[in-house]
This record gives C-alpha cells, structure tokens and sequence, in this order.
C-alpha cells in the first residue's frame, strides 16, 4: 500500500510503519484499505517508535543504500 514503509506481526496484531501524512490520516488510510478487503479493524492508534523500530529502520535503509551502490557500480 502507498506509504507503508513496514509491517511487523505482534500476535493478534499489526505495527505498521508509515512514511508520509499525519498519524490520523495514515490510520484513516490503513483502516479503510483493510475494511475494504473484508478486514474487520477492531483498534488503531499511534504507537511511538521503540528502539527496534529505528534499528529496523537504519538496517533496512543500509542495505538499501548498498543494493543502490552495487547497481550503480556496473
């Protein structure tokens, strides 16, 4: 989906990072792409990032970045 960076299962639930428009949209969007597919949401809320979530973060762009330099390399 356009502006989901990341999803991580926790359980029963979903952590869903996102990278453009406010908390309340980016719920807003989430929500209805699910309830679109016949996904019933139960809960949503904003969640601050935990130190996993910027480990993940600087991890995924890292190897982002070296899939970039190697392309470019050839």
């Amino acid at each position: 989906m356009d502006g989901v960076q990341d999803v991580q299962a926790f359980g029963d639930r979903a952590h869903v990072r996102l990278s453009r428009g406010t908390q309340a949209e980016g719920i807003a969007r989430v929500a209805a792409a699910l309830e679109r597919d016949a996904i019933r949401v139960v809960s949503a809320r904003p969640v601050p990032a935990s130190l996993e979530d910027v480990f993940i973060d600087l991890v995924t762009r890292r190897e982002a970045d070296g899939r970039q330099l190697e392309k470019s390399e050839r």
